[in-house]
């Protein structure tokens, strides 16, 4: 699921955009935001990462699939009831990240930041693909509750925005 959100300049208002390529995750999302009485605050759209945009987000947030295609069969038990699609990241975990890298140039506003979740052995490999792939941006890591190395923050070198990691 991809969340992105863009400042409107009416009243502090904001414009909050759920994306994600599978019907059935778009939907969980929605009983989600009903029950958290969010839903008339969030547009439900059926895209591959990131939909044609007018005007660039100023905040993504993904929640990717990043399991390393080699590591699927050993997930525990409870994975199980997740479809592949919504785990698998490919060879090395970041097929799809990268996709959605390759999209935050023009994606992303010129302040704006993209955070990640990533695997808790992937801090130093989103680093090395940002370096090697994004000239200009940079990328730090920051760590979850459990002090595991779990979110990628990427956004212009320089660049500010809100959300502090």
């Amino acid at each position: 699921l991809v969340v992105t959100l863009r400042r409107r300049r009416a009243h502090g208002e904001i414009q909050v955009l759920a994306t994600d390529i599978s019907p059935d995750a778009l939907d969980l999302a929605r009983e989600n935001a009903v029950g958290h009485a969010v839903a008339d605050y969030v547009r439900f759209v059926e895209a591959d990462l990131m939909p044609p945009m007018v005007e660039p987000f100023d905040l993504v947030l993904a929640n990717l699939p990043y399991v390393r295609s080699d590591a699927m069969a050993g997930l525990p038990v409870a994975t199980s009831f997740e479809p592949s699609l919504a785990l698998d990241g490919g060879r090395d975990g970041l097929a799809i990240i990268g996709r959605l890298l390759d999209r935050l140039p023009d994606g992303l506003a010129e302040d704006g930041a993209a955070f990640l979740e990533i695997g808790a052995d992937q801090g130093a490999a989103i680093v090395d693909l940002v370096a090697a792939t994004m000239p200009g941006w940079a990328c730090t890591v920051q760590p979850d509750l459990a002090g595991l190395p779990r979110v990628a923050r990427v956004s212009r070198e320089g660049g500010s925005s809100s959300g502090g990691a």
